[in-house]
């Protein structure tokens, strides 16, 4: 026999026999027998709040969890910052986060980027666990975040969203996924459903109204995909490692706290202290999302990284603070870099076949909801691509399926290759942009072997560039890009005036878009989608001689922060250069046994950027 302890914050009418809490009180009383219950209680609305009336340190330290007015005042109240306006400053970097993240990244798709689509119209919850019994991703952190992970609350006890006792924090949590996978856009879609809840709490006057628009539209989603908002907002912050790792390089950073300090000063232009934000640390549940830590590969300063986010949770956990920490990786080149003794792992799972194709038709009637006729079309079109099995392998993550979408409206049957997948990408989203009335367009009809090559030189570059210390930011600055194209322009006799001109033509169309190429910030150069940026490396790479290919594939083969541009390679070599398979098989089978290495003493990226400087 035992004894339960039933509390709620939920107000319980208290009339006789017909109130809620006799007519619980009669329905526990009638299964006491078959619960095995001895005796139990039942605490209330009102009874909680006599029993925290007389317990001010209980009452203050879970005021953001039961408070069940103004949360947001309740705790301001307690923590009393400096800023007087703290809240309007928080309610500004809020909304301005949410609307700067409220679109997918489909420029790179086929997609006119001029016609945003919103993100929450087309994500879908990627699966993680058990494959025989997967679990939403989401639904499993709104399960974790909406219990107390602040250490004197934990104890020791472990939250039932694991449902085993391990080691590891019950805090800190490291999902592993493949290229294209989701794992942004995951933490992108997680952050927005935390501002989305945190928004609602405030006067919706003060909202923008693209903001409450954004919010409604992640409300009406999550409804429709059976997904809710979180019970308690936390306060969400996504750093992309890369960028943090480029900032502690070149010293705009000393800590992970001191970039998301300066970070939310340069969204609200505030000048919000350390104090504050340090006692908003203590006060408030936070989420930190650590998106992509394979981006900062192990040769570049990916140690110091590391060591920040050490530094932030020794501050986090010196404060009490209830914070809920996310980090997504690539499986390659990851070491346990967030060890299993602290964080709790889980992979991503390839989209089976149904949740395949529910993303693409969501996409597709984003895409061309207006022609149903066409969307029926690319639906059967899909729906057969997804019943064979060579086509449905080329459709396990959303970034395949994209490209899928396009390709099955342009060339109907899609190819069966992961390599003839993206080149076949390419070819299309560069005929379109040849088509399109842009400047471009000239330069594209006149150049396309040039514009072919500066893709490719460019993706290694970057691939290059991206294993070295400070780095990782993976774009290049417009004179380094206009050294690529002086270059390739020269080889090709292109000189004097109209050298000049075309290297400016070049330079001032990738500055809008050329096809993969563009602009992301002001002066910078890159490739939006990494998995793009790696297939063009690989393109490079397999150009010229027989002897030179098989050296350059000897040459990364070792190395995690390759792995990708070899699957591409290996992948045009059993399609387009099969004579050098037998040299491909030979280096996998040396790789198995660990004979193939990167040089005596040499770190992994002088091999690589070797390529890159010696050809």
């Amino acid at each position: 026999m035992k004894g339960l302890l039933f509390a709620t914050n939920v107000v319980l009418t208290p009339a006789a026999e017909s109130g809620g809490k006799d007519r619980l009180t009669q329905y526990l009383e009638s299964q006491k027998a078959k619960l095995g219950l001895r005796d139990f209680r039942i605490w209330d609305y009102d009874q909680l709040r006599v029993l925290l009336d007389g317990q001010t340190d209980v009452r203050t330290a879970y005021q953001a969890w039961i408070t069940p007015g103004d949360v947001l005042a309740a705790v301001l109240k307690a923590m009393q910052p400096k800023e007087k306006n703290f809240r309007a400053v928080m309610r500004n970097f809020v909304q301005k986060e949410l609307c700067a993240d409220q679109f997918v990244k489909l420029g790179q798709a086929g997609h006119n980027p001029s016609e945003n689509i919103p993100l929450a119209k087309v994500f879908v919850d990627l699966p993680t666990g058990n494959p025989q019994e997967p679990q939403g991703t989401i639904a499993l952190l709104q399960e974790l975040a909406a219990q107390r992970l602040d250490p004197q609350s934990l104890k020791g006890i472990l939250p039932l969203v694991w449902r085993e006792p391990v080691s590891p924090e019950p805090g800190r949590v490291v999902f592993i996924g493949g290229p294209g996978q989701g794992k942004s856009t995951l933490s992108q879609f997680l952050c927005q459903l935390h501002r989305a809840a945190l928004l609602k709490q405030e006067d919706q006057n003060l909202l923008l109204r693209e903001a409450k628009d954004a919010s409604t539209l992640i409300c009406e989603q999550c409804a429709h995909e059976s997904l809710s908002l979180p019970t308690m907002p936390r306060f969400p912050l996504r750093i992309e490692l890369n960028h943090f790792a480029a900032h502690l390089a070149d010293g705009k950073a000393s800590s992970l706290f001191d970039y998301v300090l300066k970070r939310i000063n340069q969204r609200t232009e505030r000048n919000l202290s350390d104090e504050d934000l340090r006692d908003w640390l203590a006060a408030y549940p936070w989420l930190v999302v650590l998106d992509g830590l394979d981006e900062v590969p192990a040769s570049s300063n990916r140690s110091a990284v590391l060591e920040a986010v050490r530094n932030f949770l020794i501050d986090a956990q010196g404060c009490n603070a209830d914070l809920l920490l996310v980090a997504t990786t690539r499986p390659q080149g990851y070491s346990n870099d967030f060890s299993p003794d602290y964080y709790h792992h889980a992979t991503l799972l390839p989209l089976d076949v149904p949740r395949a194709l529910h993303y693409a038709r969501r996409l597709v009637a984003q895409r061309w909801g207006s022609d149903k006729d066409k969307v029926d079309k690319l639906i059967q079109r899909l729906e057969r691509a997804g019943a064979e099995d060579a086509t449905a392998k080329l459709m396990q993550s959303p970034l395949q399926v994209t490209i899928m979408a396009l390709l099955v409206e342009t060339i109907g049957q899609p190819p069966k290759e992961r390599w003839r997948l993206f080149n076949e990408y390419y070819q299309v989203i560069f005929r379109r942009e040849r088509e399109r009335e842009i400047p471009a367009a000239e330069l594209l009809n006149t150049y396309q072997t040039d514009i072919d090559t500066i893709h490719q030189q460019v993706g290694l570059r970057l691939q290059a560039d991206s294993e070295r210390e400070g780095g990782t930011e993976a774009l290049l600055s417009q004179d380094d890009f206009a050294d690529i194209v002086c270059d390739r322009l020269k080889a090709e006799g292109h000189s004097g005036t109209e050298g000049d001109k075309l290297k400016q033509a070049i330079i001032t169309a990738a500055l809008e878009r050329l096809v993969f190429l563009v602009a992301p910030r002001e002066g910078k150069i890159g490739f939006e989608i990494r998995s793009l940026q790696e297939f063009m490396a690989a393109q490079w790479l397999m150009n010229g001689s027989d002897e030179a290919i098989r050296r350059r594939l000897r040459a990364i083969a070792p190395a995690a922060h390759w792995r990708n541009v070899f699957l591409f390679a290996a992948g045009r070599c059993f399609y387009e250069k099969q004579h050098l398979r037998d040299s491909l098989l030979a280096i996998c089978h040396e790789l198995n046994e660990g004979e193939v290495t990167s040089g005596a003493g040499e770190q992994p990226f002088q091999s690589g950027y070797a390529l890159f400087v010696s050809n």
